[in-house]
């Protein structure tokens, strides 16, 4: 009993360290995906009508160019509105992609530091 007690223990302790491993790498692809991306077609219209930090709806801003503003609101000390620019905008179509970066919100804003 105490043996498989043990067991149980070990196999949850695995599992909770690679979900946590796992996590701190998704946001990256994600953001990653967003960089990589120059494209102008915006998969969902909800995508295209939503409003940025600017002010501005995105309409058919491109992936890349949301990375952009978001890496000039980190410069700038906002990396808040950096996280809006990587959610609402690039991964608007992702609700995955969305919770991730917000989980790795102090991650990402640092990558994009870079």
């Amino acid at each position: 009993m105490r043996t498989n007690r043990l067991l149980l223990m070990m196999a949850f302790a695995k599992t909770v360290l690679v979900a946590t491993t796992s996590h701190s790498a998704d946001w990256k692809i994600h953001v990653q995906w967003c960089e990589a991306n120059a494209g102008h077609d915006v998969p969902r219209v909800e995508c295209q009508v939503k409003n940025m930090p600017d002010g501005q709806v995105r309409d058919n801003r491109s992936p890349a160019e949301l990375v952009s503003a978001a890496r000039k609101s980190v410069s700038e000390g906002k990396c808040d509105e950096a996280i809006l620019w990587l959610t609402e905008g690039c991964q608007c179509h992702n609700f995955g992609a969305q919770t991730e970066i917000r989980n790795g919100r102090d991650e990402v804003c640092a990558y994009l530091k870079k």
